[in-house]
């Protein structure tokens, strides 16, 4: 019984410093408005981030992928013989100066 008395006691000077204050009223939505805010900045950060590191893996596999491809490439010409080396059947006409 003491224990409920107290906590009207208590009850009614919060209700008063609120009335005086506005402490309660305003502090309540302010808060919710606060964690709201700070929740939305910290899940479009995070998504930012992730797209940023997805875009670098992206580019850095794309890279490797060419670099395999150029080496295939020179691996393949090194194993054609050279223009100037070729016999041709056909022979080139002279030129007469």
């Amino acid at each position: 019984m003491l224990g409920r008395i107290t906590n009207i006691k208590l009850f009614r000077r919060l209700q008063r410093f609120d009335k005086r204050s506005g402490f309660f009223t305003i502090g309540g939505p302010t808060l919710l408005v606060l964690f709201t805010v700070l929740v939305a900045g910290t899940v479009i950060v995070d998504k930012q981030l992730e797209c940023k590191f997805a875009r670098a893996s992206s580019l850095s596999k794309r890279e490797l992928t060419l670099r395999e491809e150029h080496d295939e490439m020179l691996k393949m010409l090194s194993a054609v013989t050279p223009t100037d080396q070729l016999d041709n059947s056909v022979p080139l006409p002279k030129i007469e100066e």
